[in-house]
């Protein structure tokens, strides 16, 4: 014997407004508490690092090793190898082209 679904019930406008005020509660100490982390983190001298910008380059060009650089291609996952490695200042530093 097969259960009948059950329609989900439609909630009043009472109801709803009470969701929405607790979700707004919710999320108001939510963010009290990540400006506090922050805030605690950005004191704190041995995080100063993640204050500054990034640059992409510097980031990027470590991560293609050789090894993945042949696994992508192997994997014909990497399109123009030269044209998208070369553009990275790091490597083309390495490969005496900078």
């Amino acid at each position: 014997m097969k259960a009948e679904k059950q329609e989900a019930r439609q909630l009043t406008d009472a109801e709803r407004k009470h969701i929405r005020e607790r979700e707004e509660a919710s999320f108001r100490e939510l963010r009290l508490f990540l400006r506090d982390v922050i805030n605690k983190l950005g004191r704190d001298r041995k995080f100063a690092m993640f204050a500054k910008p990034v640059d992409v380059t510097e980031v990027i060009a470590p991560m293609l090793s050789d090894a993945l650089i042949c696994t992508r291609q192997e994997e014909h996952n990497l399109i123009q190898i030269e044209a998208n490695i070369m553009t990275y200042p790091a490597v083309q530093a390495s490969h005496g082209h900078g």
